[in-house]
């Protein structure tokens, strides 16, 4: 998608095959060390120097990692704010003298960019994965490595890069939401899915209070319950499988909703699984609560 003057398919498959490369080269040095070293010597460069500049390449990713995130969030003011598009040269005013095209730079950490929609653009946004899920961890960690590689020097990433790719794909789905849709799409959007995450709790909490007593009451309460959860499911699934389908970092909840939809409901056991089974899977994928939303001080 382009977001203003930034292609997102493009600059995330650069970034994949750079990905690619270094793995192949890390692997290669690991495994084949010697081969490398017998290399080196054929065309007669030091082999040090041919591990130095093989790390350089890794630096590299370093680098483009965190440019995609910067040129990402940089891209979607400017494309949400029309620049070079509105007739209101004040709005144009603005835009060159508060976010500059040659000097803004963002701040790319997870719940900063969630902070800087928030308080600049959209009051009700929120991201609907947590922080604390391990890829938005180690993508936070390779913004701030960057920061360390840049300020001293230092090289200090994990090398988890398949978790950083993974999350910036996941807010790169964000991002385009938020630029293809109106307000109130991605707004309802956020709202039934935290609504969604609760039912699912709920219904959970009864199945399992359920089979400690088994009352006939309590079964036909439940089954209600059950079948109000498939037609909030099926309606979630209809209006974002667009959205849900190709985000990895939710592949688990999509493939479950989407498993409970078609779920035969007369088969009971089966069902009541299949609703603890998503129940699981939500809470190891960090989906939010509403209960759970980060508040932030200063955001009107």
């Amino acid at each position: 998608m382009l977001i203003f003057e930034f292609d997102t398919d493009d600059r995330m498959a650069q970034l994949e095959k750079s990905k690619s490369y270094v793995e192949l080269i890390n692997d290669g040095f690991s495994d084949k060390r010697s081969d490398f070293r017998s290399f080196a010597s054929d065309i007669e460069i030091d082999f040090d120097a041919l591990e130095t500049c093989c790390k350089c390449f890794e630096h590299n990713l370093l680098i483009d990692a965190y440019t995609y995130s910067e040129q990402l969030i940089k891209n979607m003011y400017y494309e949400l704010l029309e620049k070079g598009r509105s007739r209101n040269k004040y709005v144009e005013t603005f835009i060159g003298r508060k976010i500059p095209q040659g000097s803004f730079s963002p701040d790319v950490k997870y719940n900063s960019i969630e902070k800087g929609i928030k308080s600049d653009l959209m009051p009700s946004f929120r991201f609907t994965i947590s922080e604390g899920r391990d890829q938005i961890k180690t993508y936070d960690e390779l913004i701030q490595s960057r920061h360390t590689y840049a300020h001293r020097g230092e090289f200090m990433f994990s090398n988890e890069y398949i978790d950083v790719i993974e999350a910036e794909k996941y807010i790169t789905k964000e991002i385009e939401m938020i630029v293809s849709k109106p307000v109130e799409f991605r707004v309802e959007y956020q709202t039934r899915t935290s609504e969604l995450v609760e039912n699912v709790n709920e219904v959970a909490n009864k199945i399992n209070n359920y089979k400690k007593n088994k009352h006939p009451e309590s079964k036909k309460k439940i089954q209600e319950s059950i079948k109000d959860l498939k037609r909030e499911i099926r309606g979630y699934i209809k209006d974002y499988d667009f959205h849900l389908k190709d985000i990895s970092l939710l592949k688990g909840t999509y493939n479950m909703l989407s498993d409970f939809s078609r779920q035969d409901l007369r088969k009971w056991s089966e069902t009541c699984d299949l609703v603890l089974q998503l129940q699981s899977t939500m809470e190891d994928e960090r989906i939010r609560k509403k209960s759970r939303w980060p508040v932030y001080k200063n955001v009107i």
